[in-house]
């Protein structure tokens, strides 16, 4: 890939415990600093659809090869879409595995998805991590272990995922 593009919804669905957005542009903005290649971007909406990825993508990226990057969880997900089918026809699709065993259910998923498609899909392999959100929350403010550690001073400077935070 040439670029990688991070887009941040500003309301997330299914997710709480969340700092807000312009903090949680700021933490993504530091922990990829080093890598040129990916960026941080501003879509303009409330919540990240096909369609605004690709009004996004179309009109910086003018007849580039589009890869939806995700995890097999969220593919789950991908047939409720408000325009998957815009999705589906104008992206290639790079799933991750949460789970090496989920494999074959994925594969099932994602040919049916795209049983009409003329783009590819590659499966890639869950990698083992110890670390999640959920146990760097938890971890706070000791998860040095987990964290870049100019991301931890930044939740630390703006007291991010305490009790005691308002955000």
């Amino acid at each position: 890939l040439d670029k990688i593009h991070i887009f941040i919804e500003k309301k997330p669905l299914r997710k709480n415990n969340l700092a807000n957005y312009k903090d949680s542009k700021a933490m993504l903005e530091i922990a990829v600093k080093d890598y040129p290649a990916t960026v941080v971007n501003e879509i303009g909406s409330s919540n990240i659809t096909a369609k605004n990825c690709l009004n996004f993508l179309d009109k910086n990226y003018k007849n580039g090869e589009y890869w939806y990057i995700l995890g097999s969880d969220l593919l789950e997900h991908v047939q409720s879409w408000q325009n998957k089918n815009m999705l589906i026809n104008n992206f290639n699709f790079c799933i991750v595995l949460r789970e090496n065993k989920d494999r074959q259910k994925t594969e099932q998923t994602i040919k049916a998805l795209m049983k009409d498609s003329t783009k590819q899909y590659k499966i890639l392999p869950a990698v083992f991590s110890r670390v999640s959100s959920t146990k760097v929350k938890e971890l706070l403010p000791n998860a040095e272990e987990f964290l870049d550690h100019k991301v931890l001073h930044y939740i630390k400077e703006n007291n991010l995922y305490s009790s005691a935070s308002s955000k």
